[in-house]
């Protein structure tokens, strides 16, 4: 009997067993499944982490994912945007209402001004054929009065873009400051063939140079007047055959 007993026993647990078996079958399915899948995951991530490991610098940071010439533009670009605020500043300056917020502005602007050398001395390292950056780089020694510096970074934008007249006029602007007469001259030449407007600005920087050199009755200053007037004459008769052609029908 008691063998019986124990032989329903066995018999009624074998059962329990079963289900118990099939239900932990069940379970450890489950849970093969989501381990494989978390590693599946992992080894996504892990792989994805890897290959941005290329992207990162031995201190763990991630490098600049653009090329040179596209962070030399992003360089450029943000000089641009101290030079508006020093021109601004200066602006200001130039309008304040005692000597002291004068000063305080000014100052300010040659802080601007300094940003705008570093930022882009930073692109032209970049990019040595960014002939834009070039030329701000020298606009903005200039403006902190190392135009012979300045002559230089325009130089380097023409050479390798002959055909950018904003450096052109930037570049007479500081031979003039020089009172280099003669480069000066060959500055607004090309500009008159090539850029009206630009030429007539690069004639009132002329004409404020006049007004504020001391060297009056000096030979070369009185034929640079006489220059400047014949000069002055031609862009009136240029400006008056341009403004027929246009309105022709």
């Amino acid at each position: 009997m008691l063998a019986y007993k124990n032989a329903k026993v066995s018999s009624k647990t074998g059962e329990e067993l079963q289900t118990k078996t099939d239900r932990s079958m069940t379970k450890t399915t489950v849970k093969t499944l989501l381990f494989a899948t978390l590693a599946t995951l992992l080894f996504f991530v892990n792989s994805s982490f890897a290959d941005g490991r290329a992207g990162m610098s031995t201190l763990g940071y991630y490098k600049d994912p653009y090329s040179d010439e596209e962070r030399s533009r992003r360089l450029y670009e943000e000089g641009l945007k101290h030079k508006a605020k020093a021109e601004n500043r200066a602006e200001r300056a130039d309008k304040a209402k005692n000597t002291k917020e004068e000063n305080r502005l000014r100052k300010k602007a040659m802080k601007e001004y300094q940003k705008a050398v570093e930022k882009q001395t930073k692109a032209v390292k970049l990019d040595q054929e960014n002939y834009k950056a070039f030329s701000e780089l020298g606009y903005a020694l200039e403006k902190k009065g190392e135009a012979r510096k300045a002559i230089g970074a325009y130089n380097f934008s023409l050479r390798i873009n002959p055909r950018y007249y904003l450096a052109w006029r930037y570049r007479g602007e500081a031979l003039i400051k020089l009172g280099l007469i003669k480069d000066a001259k060959e500055s607004y030449m090309v500009l008159f063939k090539n850029d009206q407007d630009l030429a007539a600005q690069l004639m009132s920087s002329f004409d404020e140079w006049l007004a504020q050199s001391e060297a009056s009755g000096h030979q070369e200053k009185e034929e640079f007047i006489e220059w400047l007037a014949r000069r002055k004459s031609l862009a009136k008769i240029a400006s008056g055959l341009t403004n027929r052609s246009k309105n022709s029908p």
